[in-house]
């Protein structure tokens, strides 16, 4: 008796076991979803621009049948979105929009709205707002012209620090910007050979309190990007395409209005409204 009573003790508790293992499996499964979804958003932010789902399969070394079903729910929910005729991916600015949300962004894009509608309409050019997010500079607003054309930078868009008027201005103006980024073994990381290059452009933005650059992708175009400061560092850079049109604005008209309305987001801020 006594040994049938050890036995039923012992197949209850290798039942209540089994049970345990069954209920924790889905919460497992469920955990391992959101860690292989999570590496395949990182790796499409960060990697290259024609990402597909084999290059991902590949690169992180996941079956391609659990990369396609992450990637249809990152997809649906709006995190990256298909790019070009070869079944490329790339993120969507969504992060960006959620992160707004943080005290930090929320107080910068709330008192950067009205300052960059009226940029916008002074001009008659399009506006946009990056933060630091290194290796690139990031937008996090963007104002469309009110004009009958302009440059519309979507909201998550990654500047290259050192070929674009916004990196330049980080490099420029913000204190905790050093060599350190300097690293030719990641994409979008500034290269050796540009680094030079860099800090002359620097050099010059620090001299007339504003960066000018050719845009990467529309040489005829020019950016032109103030600093933002708060509380004395450099938070963002407040940058305008501009476009020659024939009755338009002047470059110089545009960057005058360009630093007013930089000096105005500065003061608004209570940052350091360094501005030429």
């Amino acid at each position: 008796m006594k040994n049938h009573n050890a036995r039923n003790t012992t197949e209850g508790h290798l039942s209540k076991s089994t049970a345990s293992l069954k209920a924790l499996s889905p919460a497992k499964e469920t955990a391992d979803a959101l860690r292989v979804g999570l590496e395949i958003l990182e790796y499409i932010s960060k990697g290259p621009r024609t990402t597909t789902r084999t290059g991902v399969a590949e690169a992180l070394n996941i079956p391609i049948s659990t990369v396609y079903r992450s990637m249809i729910v990152l997809e649906r929910k709006g995190y990256i979105s298909p790019t070009g005729p070869l079944g490329a991916y790339e993120p969507t600015g969504k992060l960006w929009l959620l992160q707004s949300t943080a005290p930090d962004h929320q107080r910068l894009l709330a008192n950067s709205k009205a300052i960059m509608k009226t940029l916008s309409e002074d001009v008659s050019q399009s506006c946009n707002l990056s933060v630091p997010a290194l290796p690139h500079v990031q937008v996090v607003a963007q104002q469309e012209s009110s004009g009958p054309y302009g440059i519309s930078v979507p909201v998550g868009f990654k500047y290259q620090i050192h070929a674009s008027a916004p990196g330049i201005a980080l490099a420029a103006f913000s204190k905790s910007f050093d060599s350190s980024c300097c690293d030719a073994g990641q994409d979008g990381v500034i290269q050796a050979q540009h680094w030079s290059s860099l800090r002359n452009s620097a050099r010059k933005a620090c001299e007339v309190g504003f960066a000018q650059a050719p845009n990467p992708y529309l040489p005829e175009v020019v950016d032109l990007s103030c600093p933002i400061y708060d509380a004395g560092e450099f938070v963002a850079a407040l940058t305008v395409p501009y476009i020659k049109a024939v009755g338009g604005m002047s470059l110089v008209w545009c960057l005058a209005a360009l630093q007013e309305a930089a000096e105005k987001l500065n003061n608004s801020l209570l940052g350091d409204t360094r501005v030429a």
